[in-house]
């Protein structure tokens, strides 16, 4: 059986699962990693497909390159992945480089860089170890990557989102993939592969799972790369399924603190109400709470309202600026106005909540930033 070792390189912590929030974890408010839920989807459909599959995350365990070197020596994987990060790519491939002349294994690395806007730094890298790039959403790849390598099924140019050598060593890329709506049919993370001990509730150390609720965002925010990754078309998971997952959770890792990863989780009103209804009716009320991100348009008072009463401890908003004018630069799509209509309602219903705020827009004065500091002052984030 042909062995794959997923992984999160030794080093500086960074959310490396992340299209749009790659940031340095030590450099920011909340100190504390998310799930390396990439790597989990992608191990339970390597393992679906009866792949020997173990999963590092190197960087959070505070492990170091020694670590790395005793997992190829014993482990002896015939397939590596590492996700890759803009911030890290170099140090990334130099790495990937010394295992391929330390081990052979087939690197695939795993990573937005590879898709517009950034893929000009492609010129900037020297690829000369890499096998394959996944560009997209890794669910629908890896699988597919393995199947070819290892059991001659189908062909590089027919797997989407991809970069990959021709065989005179040239890097070939696919089309971008269009998204499946049936995102019920993907495996849950594989957890049991995970560390979950490892990642944690910024305010109370507590063991917090992600869940990835929903993909795509119809937005147009200039400077998101969402819509470039996962579409601007959202697909939602039926209520049930996540119902279904964080059953799983709880009961199978004892896991009580989630996270519902969508990039605007109540954007479909209907849809949040009924996952907060099957909450709130079935044995993990009152023993399971989350928190969630959510644009301030579309929002209801009712619906943060139904959040909190199915345990919601914290809503997030990306407020981004005070200031009208930077808001339309930045096509936002959203107002003033409804910023401070969405912290009112939180208020209101007892629902605790961050702003999100950028400071140094290219069109940026003084006069926009101190507009933004009164938004702030009069929306009271928590």
């Amino acid at each position: 059986m042909n062995k794959i070792l997923l992984f999160y390189p030794p080093g500086p912590l960074f959310q490396r699962g992340e299209d749009r929030c790659q940031q340095n974890v030590d450099d920011g408010s909340a100190q504390a990693m998310r799930a390396c839920n990439d790597l989990g989807y992608a191990a339970a459909i390597l393992l679906r497909k009866n792949y020997d599959v173990k999963l590092r995350d190197y960087q959070t365990q505070k492990d170091t390159l020694e670590d790395l070197y005793h997992d190829m020596e014993t482990y002896q994987p015939d397939m590596i992945m590492l996700s890759v990060t803009n911030t890290t790519i170099f140090d990334d491939i130099k790495l990937a480089a010394t295992l391929k002349e330390k081990y052979h294994p087939v690197i695939v690395l795993k990573g937005a860089i590879f898709y517009a806007p950034e893929q000009a730094m492609l010129d900037l890298l020297d690829l000369s170890s890499i096998d394959y790039m996944i560009g997209g959403e890794v669910d629908f790849a890896i699988g597919e990557i393995a199947d070819y390598v290892f059991r001659n099924e189908g062909t590089p140019d027919s797997i989407l989102s991809i970069l990959y050598k021709d065989t005179q060593g040239q890097i070939k890329q696919t089309a971008f993939h269009k998204w499946g709506e049936d995102l019920d049919s993907q495996p849950f993370p594989a957890r049991s592969l995970m560390n979950n001990a490892l990642y944690t509730r910024p305010d109370t150390d507590a063991p917090m799972a992600t869940i990835q609720t929903a993909r795509g965002c119809p937005s147009n925010c200039v400077f998101c790369l969402t819509p470039e990754i996962s579409g601007k078309c959202v697909r939602f998971r039926s209520p049930q399924n996540v119902m279904d997952e964080l059953t799983e959770c709880y009961e199978k890792h004892g896991i009580k603190d989630f996270f519902f990863k969508a990039d605007t989780f109540t954007i479909n009103a209907k849809w949040v109400k009924e996952l907060c209804e099957l909450i709130i009716h079935s044995p993990l009320h009152g023993k399971i709470q989350f928190t969630a991100n959510s644009r301030v348009r579309p929002l209801s008072k009712e619906t943060l309202s139904l959040m909190k009463e199915a345990g919601c401890f914290l809503v997030a908003f990306g407020f981004e600026s005070g200031s009208q004018e930077i808001l339309d630069s930045i096509k936002k799509g959203t107002t003033v106005e409804e910023n401070l209509q969405a912290a009112k309602w939180c208020h209101e219903v007892g629902l605790p909540f961050w702003g999100f705020f950028v400071i140094g827009f290219p069109e940026e004065k003084k006069e926009h930033i101190l507009q933004t500091k009164k938004l702030i002052m009069q929306a009271k984030p928590d």
